[in-house]
């Protein structure tokens, strides 16, 4: 039996990028489970939902231009797999990002992108 695609992970996924090219940290929270874990190659793990609006506020005031482009997505279960090519001003990043949800609030984030000194 084929099982159906559940489009709220979806949904919910193209929410946190029309957030992110808005470098709208407090929105990207809503979506963000109390106990959040963010990995990135260069902060590494940053936990709990509170820490990580924080850390994106900081980063999102730094930054003139964002825009996050969405390349392929890929769902199983509650796991979304998203690559991107990101723009950060004139750092382009292209990547994955493995994002965990239960409950409709993402529990966790993994993102793995490209070296920039290439």
């Amino acid at each position: 039996m084929i099982e159906k695609l559940d489009t709220r992970f979806e949904t919910l996924s193209l929410k946190f990028v029309e957030y992110f090219n808005a470098k709208d940290a407090l929105s990207i929270g809503e979506l963000l489970h109390e106990d959040f874990k963010l990995f990135d190659p260069k902060l590494k793990w940053i936990k709990g939902k509170s820490n990580v609006i924080d850390v994106l506020s900081s980063q999102f005031s730094e930054i003139q231009n964002v825009k996050y482009d969405i390349l392929r997505s890929y769902q199983d279960k509650e796991t979304t797999i998203l690559e991107f090519k990101i723009i950060l001003d004139d750092l382009i990043l292209y990547g994955v990002d493995f994002i965990e949800w239960e409950n409709e609030k993402m529990t966790e984030l993994r993102c793995y992108y490209n070296p920039t000194d290439i």
